[in-house]
C-alpha cells in the first residue's frame, strides 16, 4: 500500500494489479511480480525493496497479486 497525502490528512491507497515498475525502483506494494519480457518468471517482492535484475538486466516487472 503506499500513503496519499491530500489537504494534510492521510489516505491510504492500495496499488493496483497490472502496475509496472522497472529494476531499480522501490516496490511500491508487496505481492507477486512478473517479467515483462518473460511471463513465466514470478519473485515475490517486498514493499520498500529495491527491484531486482533479471538475468543481469534491466526490465520491467508488473504486478500480479498483491500480499500483507
Amino acid at each position: 500500500m503506499s500513503i496519499a497525502i491530500t489537504n494534510g490528512k492521510h489516505k491510504l491507497m492500495k496499488t493496483q494489479l497490472g502496475s509496472i515498475t522497472k529494476t531499480g525502483e522501490r516496490c511500491p506494494a508487496s505481492g507477486l511480480w512478473k517479467v515483462l519480457e518473460n511471463p513465466s518468471i514470478e519473485i515475490q517482492v517486498y514493499e520498500g525493496n529495491l527491484m531486482p535484475p533479471y538475468k543481469g538486466r534491466s526490465v520491467s516487472w508488473e504486478l500480479r497479486t498483491e500480499i500483507d
